[in-house]
């Protein structure tokens, strides 16, 4: 007896044919495997012969073809890298047309799921701005996308995928605006003016501040030939005659910097 092509029984055995009696030559159980495809087309044979010469052998053979196991669904992403603010489409290849899906993507803390119902071959994943929070000392982190395949609501498997969320190129940190008081040391402040050699200046960024959950790590102020590295700057006395102007500039912690120009401010020269 061979079942697809493998000899499953060979033996030899005596029977009793008297009166007409039915003998059983051969039985086999076990596991068949469908292809790759999940089709199977079994070939059946078996053949016998019998040690006395007035009585014949015989075979038969057929080939039976199993209903077809539909394997999981697999899928494909269109982008392996998408900006915070856009899309993904996941494309379904569904092993049967009768299969729904759910699509759960995780993101960092986020995990959302969706059903997909039978017919339908893709889903999009709209990947909001406010995704960026789950990664604020980064302008980069993975998201992973699971697709199950349900058959009449049971889960018979699941294929996924991996795609990479950024942070968009204008996505960065603000300065509302630059504040400068003047110090007038021994100028009158009736004068309201900054006189060479006597006055100085202190400069503040005001209102600075990360986008999506980043915070400021640096600051820089520089102008009128001094600079320093924090949010405020208290300048030398003012020794040129001229107008300056302050610049500010904030980094934050994806790394993303912003620069904000003051209004200018002019030093008035002095004689004695």
């Amino acid at each position: 007896l061979s079942v697809g092509g493998s000899v499953k029984v060979d033996k030899h055995l005596t029977i009793d044919t008297r009166n007409s009696r039915v003998a059983e030559l051969s039985r086999w159980t076990g596991d068949v495997y469908h292809s790759a495809d999940g089709t199977l087309n079994l070939n059946l044979n078996a053949s016998f012969t019998m040690g006395l010469s007035n009585l014949s052998g015989g075979s038969v053979a057929t080939s039976w073809a199993l209903p077809r196991i539909p394997r999981t669904s697999t899928i494909s992403l269109s982008k392996s890298s998408v900006d915070a603010g856009g899309t993904v489409r996941v494309n379904i290849q569904a092993a049967s047309g009768s299969f729904s899906h759910r699509v759960i993507t995780t993101f960092g803390s986020r995990t959302v799921s969706a059903d997909i119902p039978s017919g339908r071959s893709y889903y999009d994943i709209n990947v909001h701005l406010d995704w960026l929070y789950e990664f604020p000392d980064n302008d980069k982190m993975d998201a992973h996308v699971r697709v199950e395949t349900l058959s009449g609501g049971t889960k018979i498997g699941q294929d996924s995928d991996d795609f990479t969320v950024t942070c968009p190129t204008d996505v960065g940190p603000t300065i509302a605006s630059i504040n400068i008081e003047r110090i007038d040391n021994k100028v009158p402040a009736g004068w309201g003016a900054y006189v060479k050699g006597v006055s100085q200046a202190k400069v503040s960024i005001v209102g600075a501040q990360g986008a999506y959950g980043s915070t400021i790590k640096s600051w820089q102020i520089t102008g009128a030939g001094f600079s320093g590295t924090a949010s405020t700057l208290t300048t030398g006395l003012l020794n040129e005659a001229n107008t300056f102007t302050f610049t500010a500039k904030v980094t934050d912690s994806r790394r993303r910097s912003y620069t904000l120009e003051s209004a200018s401010i002019t030093v008035q020269d002095y004689y004695k």
